[in-house]
C-alpha cells in the first residue's frame, strides 16, 4: 500500500509536474505570443507612423510644391503684366514722342511758312516802295524834262507850224500819204516838237520797271497808232517788239491810256502816227 501510495503520489507528482510544466509552457507561448503581438503591434504602428510621416512629407512636399509652382506662375504673371505695362508705356511714350515731333515739324514748318512769307511780303513791301520811288523819280524827270523841252520846243514848233503852213506842209501833217515820213521818229514830229508832246503824254502812262541795262544795249519798240479824226486812239498795233513782252504792252497800255493824242501843229490829226519807244530814253 505504501509503496501504491507512494507510486500514487510519485505519479500525481509527475502529472502535476507534467501540469506545470504545461502551464509554463502555456505561459512561456502565451507570453512569447503576447510579446510577438506586441511586437507585431509595435512594427504595425512603427510602419504606420513612418508611412504617416511619409505621407505627411509627400503631401508637404506636394504643397510645397503646388506653392512654388503658384508662387512662380504669379511671379511670371506679375513679370508678364509688368512688361506689358512697360511696353505699353514705351509705346505711349514712343506716340508722345512721335506726336511731339510731328507737332514739332508742323510748328517749324508753319513758321518756317510765316517766316519766308513775311520775307516775301517785306520784300514785296520793298520792292513796291523802290518801284513807286522810282517811278515817282522818273514821273518827276519825266515832267521836268517834258517842262525844259516843252519850254524850248514852243517857240521852234511855233515857227515849224507857220513855215508849214507856209510851204502847205499842213496838209502832209494831216495823214495825207507819206505824209509821216518825218514823224516816225519818238512818236512822230521831225522838228516840230510834236514828238514831245506825245512822249510828255505817254511816258507818264507807261507803267514798267525796267532791269539794269546791260551795256550800251536799248531795246525799242515800234506802234503804229491809229488815230481818229477826233485825235482818241483807235488802236495802236506792234510793228516791231523790244523783244520783251512785258515792256511792249506797257507801252501799248501807255499809248492806248494818252486819249487824244496831242493835237499836231497843222491842226488836223493824222490818220496814223509811228511811236518809238525805247527803254532806257
Amino acid at each position: 500500500q505504501a509503496q501504491v501510495a507512494e507510486a500514487q503520489a510519485r505519479a500525481a507528482a509527475a502529472a502535476q509536474a507534467k501540469a506545470d510544466a504545461e502551464i509554463a509552457l502555456a505561459k512561456e507561448r502565451k507570453a512569447r505570443e503576447d510579446m510577438e503581438r506586441r511586437l507585431a503591434e509595435q512594427e504595425a504602428k512603427e510602419k504606420a507612423e513612418k508611412e504617416a510621416a511619409a505621407q505627411a512629407a509627400h503631401e508637404k512636399a506636394a504643397q510645397e510644391q503646388a506653392e512654388k509652382e503658384k508662387a512662380e506662375k504669379e511671379k511670371a504673371a506679375k513679370a508678364a503684366a509688368e512688361k506689358a505695362a512697360a511696353d505699353k508705356a514705351a509705346k505711349e511714350k514712343a506716340d508722345k514722342e512721335k506726336a511731339d515731333k510731328a507737332a514739332a515739324a508742323q510748328a517749324a514748318k508753319e513758321k518756317a511758312e510765316k517766316e519766308k512769307a513775311d520775307k516775301e511780303k517785306a520784300e514785296k513791301a520793298a520792292a513796291a516802295e523802290k518801284a513807286a520811288a522810282e517811278k515817282a523819280a522818273a514821273d518827276k524827270a519825266a515832267k521836268e524834262k517834258a517842262a525844259k523841252e516843252k519850254a524850248a520846243k514852243e517857240a521852234e514848233a511855233k515857227r515849224q507850224a507857220l513855215l508849214a503852213a507856209m510851204r502847205g506842209d499842213a496838209l502832209e501833217a494831216a495823214g495825207i500819204p507819206n505824209g509821216n515820213a518825218d514823224r516816225n521818229q519818238r512818236g512822230g514830229g521831225g522838228n516840230d516838237g510834236y514828238a514831245a508832246k506825245v512822249r510828255a503824254c505817254v511816258q507818264p502812262r507807261v507803267v514798267f520797271n525796267p532791269p539794269q541795262q546791260n551795256g550800251s544795249a536799248n531795246p525799242t519798240a515800234t506802234f503804229r497808232v491809229r488815230l481818229q479824226s477826233s485825235g482818241q486812239v483807235q488802236g495802236a498795233d506792234l510793228t516791231r517788239s523790244s523783244g520783251n513782252p512785258r515792256f511792249d504792252d506797257a507801252i501799248q497800255k501807255g499809248i492806248l491810256a494818252c486819249s487824244p493824242f496831242p493835237k499836231p501843229p497843222g491842226g488836223k490829226y493824222p490818220s496814223y502816227i509811228d511811236v518809238d519807244y525805247r527803254m532806257y530814253d
